[in-house]
């Protein structure tokens, strides 16, 4: 699963989901703005849960 939105909103969708897709692009131009945000999420900007 990708836990998107932890930090600016809840959202938990399976990596398939569109509207999980459109917040990592979200969170991935708002990390840009937001360098600190790059030590909770990984690249796309979300954080990968192996549950």
């Amino acid at each position: 699963m990708i836990l998107c939105g932890k930090y600016s909103g809840p959202c938990l969708h399976f990596a398939s989901s569109h509207f999980c897709k459109v917040q990592e692009t979200l969170k991935l131009a708002w990390r840009i703005s937001q360098v600190s945000f790059s030590m909770y999420g990984n690249e796309d900007g979300c954080i990968v849960s192996e549950n």
